[in-house]
């Protein structure tokens, strides 16, 4: 049964690619502006009680492909007609720089005060290899990387419980500026930053430059408009 909530436009390659430790997402990258976070802890539940290591869950026209290791869980959201083999390609090769930087018996090797920093920069990697293997043709890709096995790696579908719309996986059409990622809205970005959940880049730092320029120009317009008068009668 279809749930109609994925409004994206076909052909995108991988559109989302998510890093976690259980359910609880570390890092990750999006190439379109939409919730992803909501619907894919539910991906990350229903990932935790599976038996298999491999898997793709099919979610109407779209595919979440995923791969788990130590506990360790990597996923990537492509439409259908996106290679496959090259999904898990990607994985393969996002596990394998992931845990040889990042993990050490099995746990993470780095203290949470610099987490968020360096995941940050781990996601900028991440985006360069999403566009890398989505725009990259399968037989360069199977050249280049660990060799896949589909045969061993099954489709199965996965409902979605009901949510509220607020909460139902919406994919906007324009691309996120930048090349950086915009999953959460500002009050939740903080709240997950506060919670240590995951490393998202919402905006560049240029954008937050300018961003902060403007409103400090808004603020000496407002305030000469205010004291110029005043001081103009006083002088009178």
């Amino acid at each position: 049964m279809s749930t109609g909530i994925f409004t994206a436009e076909r052909g995108l390659g991988i559109i989302y690619c998510v890093i976690a430790h259980g359910t609880s997402p570390l890092v990750c990258h999006a190439i379109r502006h939409g919730n992803f976070t909501e619907v894919c802890q539910q991906v990350l539940e229903a990932i935790v009680s599976e038996s298999n290591n491999r898997l793709s869950y099919a979610i109407d026209d779209y595919l979440f492909h995923y791969v788990c290791q130590d506990g360790f869980v990597y996923v990537c959201i492509s439409d259908d007609d996106f290679e496959r083999s090259k999904a898990f390609h990607f994985l393969e090769e996002l596990k394998e720089k992931f845990s040889s930087k990042f993990i050490k018996h099995g746990h993470l090797s780095i203290p949470n005060s610099s987490q968020d920093s360096v995941f940050r920069e781990f996601s900028r990697e991440m985006a360069e290899d999403m566009r890398f293997y989505s725009e990259t043709s399968s037989h360069l890709v199977a050249m280049a990387g660990t060799q896949v096995d589909l045969n061993k790696i099954s489709v199965r579908e996965l409902e979605l419980t009901e949510r509220s719309p607020m909460e139902q996986l919406a994919i906007e059409e324009d691309s996120v500026e930048d090349d950086t990622l915009s999953i959460l809205s500002i009050d939740r970005l903080i709240a997950h930053h506060r919670a240590g959940c995951c490393s998202c880049s919402t905006f560049s730092t240029p954008k937050k430059v300018t961003i902060a320029l403007i409103i400090i120009l808004i603020v000496i317009v407002i305030l000469v408009t205010i004291i110029v008068p005043v001081l103009t009668r006083k002088q009178q």
